[in-house]
Parts: C-alpha cells; sequence; structure tokens
C-alpha cells in the first residue's frame, strides 16, 4: 500500500508480513508456549481487519517454520522446540543430548571408512548400513521416459560443450524448488556438482585453508569427516540433541572461546541422529556466525522427506547476510548413481564459481538435461510423496523391534523425516566389535566412531531403512538385537 506523507510517497509493509513477524516474535519470547492454543482464522480476521486470505496464509507459513501445529478440533497449536516421539512408540527413549569435544583435533577415518564401503559390497549382504534408498522405490521408468524425452529435444546440444556450472534448463528447475525451503534464487545462483559431497568439498576449500578448524554437530555425518581430513583440516564437535540439532548456545561459546574457521551442519533430519533443529535456532546459527564473519555449509540431501509433507524451510533462507553455502542433492529422493548435487553460495558466489571453472571436468550433460526434464511438471513430487508415505508409515514399527529384541535399557532416535536411525546399548556394548558380529552374520550396520572425529560413540551405531520394512528386513532387524544381547 503507498500513501503521502510530507510529500514523499512510502511504501508500507505488506499486512501479512507484519503479522507474521508479530507471530514469530511472541512464540520466540514465551508470550505463547508449546500447547497455547492461536487465534481462529475468523478471530485473527476480526482482530486484524484482514481478509481470510491473509489470516489463511500467515498461518500456513508459520506451520510451514516448524512454530504451530494445526490439531483436529484445536485450531493451531503452538508446537514444542523439542521434537517429542511419536505417540504409542512403546516407550522407547530417546538418547541424551552429546557434549562438545572442547578442543580441535585432526580427522584420521579413512581406514574406517575404506573398510565399511568394501563392507557395504558385499554380496547378498543385508544392508542396514549405507545411507541409500532401496532400488525399488527409485523412480528409473519415469527417469528412462524423461532420457529419451530429453534425447529427442536437445539432439546434438547433449554432446556440446556446456557451462561448467551446469546447464541452464536444470539449473532454472533446481531454482524453482528452492522457493519450496523459503529461498528466492536465480538460475545464476545455481552451481551444478558431482554429488552432494562434491558440492561441501568444493565449499570447504572456497571458505578455509590447511589447518584450520571447521565445527561440526556430535555425532555428524561420516563423510564430512572425510572431507575435513582429505583438506588437511581440523574438527571441533559441538553438543548435539537428537531431538533438536546442534546446541546454539555451546557453537557461539566455542566460536568465542576456541575458535573455527567454518561450520558443517545438516540441520534437518540430520545424519545420524534424524534430529531437525528448529526456526528460531536456524535464524540465531545464521544472525551470530554472520555476526564473526564465519561462513556456514549447510548439508541438506533429506530436507525432501519429511513426514508431515510440507516444505522445511533452510538455514539458508534465514540469513540475510547470505553468509550461508547451501548444499544438497538428488541422491537420496532420485538416484545416487546420477551423481548430481548442486549448491547456492550466497556471497561466496565469485570463489566458487571460480574454483569449478578450473576442474578439468564438469558434470555429464545428457543426466542434467533428463533430470530437467523428470523435474518439470509434479513428477518429483509425487515421487516425493511415495516416499514420505513409506518411511513414515514404518518408523514406529521400526522403534517398536528396537524396543523388543534389544537389551534393557537401549535408546533409539525418532526421526520425523528421512530413514536413519541412532541406537545406543548400555555397557559394555562395544559397537565396532557388534559391527564385526553382524557382518558375520551377513548384516551391515555403521558403527558409532565412524561419526565423530575424537572416536566417540563407541556403544552406538546407524541403521538405514531406506526401503520398505519386509519380513526379512524385519529379521535383521531381531536378529541384531540377539546379537547386541550377547555383546554385553
Amino acid at each position: 500500500m503507498i500513501f503521502v506523507g510530507r510529500g514523499f510517497l512510502v511504501r508500507r509493509p505488506f499486512r501479512y508480513s507484519e503479522i507474521l513477524e508479530l507471530f514469530i516474535h511472541a512464540i520466540e519470547r514465551g508470550t505463547y508456549v508449546p500447547g497455547d492454543r492461536l487465534p481462529s482464522l475468523r478471530q485473527l480476521m476480526s482482530e486484524k481487519k484482514i481478509s481470510q486470505a491473509t489470516a489463511t496464509r500467515v498461518m500456513v507459513e508459520l506451520e510451514t517454520r516448524g512454530y504451530i501445529i494445526a490439531q483436529p478440533r484445536s485450531g493451531f497449536v503452538v508446537r514444542s522446540r523439542r521434537n517429542q516421539s511419536v505417540e504409542g512408540d512403546a516407550g522407547l527413549d530417546v538418547p541424551n543430548a552429546t557434549e562438545s569435544s572442547g578442543s580441535a583435533s585432526p580427522v584420521n577415518i579413512q581406514a574406517l571408512t575404506s573398510e565399511l564401503f568394501k563392507a557395504f559390497a558385499t554380496p547378498n549382504l543385508i544392508a542396514l548400513g549405507a545411507a541409500e534408498i532401496d532400488p525399488g522405490l527409485l523412480p528409473f521408468a519415469e527417469l528412462a521416459a524423461a532420457n529419451l524425452r530429453a534425447l529427442r529435444k536437445n539432439g546434438p546440444k547433449i554432446y556440446e560443450t556446456h557451462n561448467p556450472h551446469g546447464i541452464l534448463a536444470l539449473r532454472q528447475a533446481i531454482a524453482r524448488l528452492m522457493s519450496r525451503k523459503g529461498m528466492s534464487v536465480t538460475p545464476d545462483e545455481v552451481i551444478i556438482t558431482a554429488g552432494e559431497t562434491d558440492a561441501m568439498a568444493l565449499s570447504l576449500r572456497a571458505i578455509t585453508k590447511p589447518g584450520d578448524t571447521v565445527a561440526v554437530e556430535s555425532p555428524t555425518f561420516f563423510g564430512i569427516l572425510q572431507e575435513i581430513e582429505i583438506a588437511g583440516l581440523k574438527a571441533v564437535e559441538i553438543a548435539t540433541d537428537p531431538r533438536t540439532g546442534i546446541d546454539v548456545d555451546d557453537l557461539i561459546r566455542t566460536a568465542d572461546e576456541i575458535g573455527f574457521q567454518a561450520v558443517i551442519l545438516n540441520p534437518t533430519f540430520e545424519n545420524p541422529f534424524g534430529c531437525s533443529m528448529q526456526p528460531y535456532a536456524l535464524r540465531a546459527v545464521a544472525e551470530a556466525m554472520a555476526a564473526r564473519g564465519i561462513p556456514v555449509i549447510e548439508d541438506d540431501v533429506y530436507s525432501d522427506l519429511s513426514f508431515h509433507g510440507r516444505p522445511v524451510h533452510s538455514l539458508a533462507s534465514f540469513d540475510q547476510a547470505q553468509n550461508t553455502i547451501y548444499c544438497a542433492s538428488f541422491s537420496k529422493t532420485v538416484s545416487p548413481g546420477l551423481r548430481i548435487g548442486w549448491c547456492v553460495p550466497g556471497r561466496h558466489l565469485d570463489e566458487i564459481r571460480r574454483l569449478q571453472e578450473l576442474r578439468p571436468a564438469t558434470v555429464s550433460t545428457l543426466p542434467q538435461y533428463m533430470l530437467a526434464d523428470y523435474l518439470s511438471g509434479r513428477r518429483y513430487v509425487q515421487h516425493l510423496n511415495r516416499l514420505r508415505e513409506v518411511f513414515a508409515s514404518q518408523q514406529q514399527a521400526i522403534r517398536q523391534i528396537i524396543r523388543d529384541h534389544f537389551p534393557i535399557g537401549t535408546t533409539a532416535t525418532a526421526p520425523e523425516g528421512g530413514f536413519l536411525f541412532w541406537v545406543e546399548i548400555p555397557p559394555p556394548f562395544d559397537a565396532m566389535v557388534f559391527y564385526q558380529k553382524a557382518l558375520n552374520a551377513g548384516i551391515s550396520i555403521a558403527p558409532g566412531p565412524i561419526f565423530s572425529a575424537s572416536g566417540r560413540f563407541k556403544r552406538a551405531f546407524r541403521i538405514s531403512v531406506g526401503r520398505k520394512l519386509t519380513i526379512d528386513i524385519e529379521r535383521a532387524l531381531q536378529a541384531l538385537g540377539r546379537i547386541a544381547h550377547l555383546d554385553i
């Protein structure tokens, strides 16, 4: 709305934005606490003199950002800041929060990861160690059709040399997807990479130098630790809650007292915990790191697998300073074999573009054209809905099997998206011994120490159930429970 004041044209903020910020401020300051009911749409329309469309938009955005939930016959209720475990999960506790390492240390996990990947490749193994989706759940028929369409449509262009940052059609498709994560991105701000790990490696190279320290969640994905090790960097582990993610206060304290030059976070359905940071925490990290000039790399491969089916806003969407490098891929949703990822570098765009241009090779062109075709229309959204339905429907059943078949005192995470579970077993359990016994029984798991720069989590392991919970998978989980009983 425009009005005249003292001879000037003044543009007022949108009413929608004003009301949205008022509610966010009230919730974050405790005016509304978890469980409180917000005004109904009718009340909001009457009190704020707004249309039903505007009132609805405010509530949908609050729900999308994780501040409220819609409850039948209760309206909109403020959501707990801690992701509560699912009702009826048979009383299986979630593990306790971890502690910060207190100092930076070199990373040395290459030997362990090499052994792990060899085990994953063992024929006839029931693979619960690798974080991969079963091929039967992936849209191979649709991808094959997209491949044929791409060949017919683009012909000789597929064999020409293209922009090292990726073909325009794919960057346009990804820019459209980013709007669902709360980011307004142009195709020129998207850089296509050979998977997400490649995007993170490129980002680390742009913002660090050998000997620098990187802050990570504790535990964190071992692929992140591998890249830190390869780059000659050190890691400092930050306390992390298996429900709400990294301890923001401890991250800030570590930045001020110990110091680090970059942060890598997996804030949504974190690997291996499966936890998600709340919007107020995402904003706090973005603002605190920007104020200290410490770049953030956001690892975001699981957010499209939310059990709630709603778009999840990224950490980068809260970063007004564009201090966050957003990295993602389609490996956990479409196909790991495509090896197509991307990054949105924010203020680091020029440096990452330069580094990408210096590389001898870029991502193959045909898969990019195929993926661009597949992402057009609603095929990808429909596929995601099918995946979410599978993983959401079996979360409770998996936790029930763990409760019924593992030793008393076992705890396991209760993810609200993705397909990863972190399991901790009371002493004297030894994850590395358990890992070897499980392999001997034809089952792979990922032992806890591989998720730590300092060799922590000797009583924990990660399982990945990126497949339908068949009888064979249920029996494999039960067998792991029997082995665990022998190991304590």
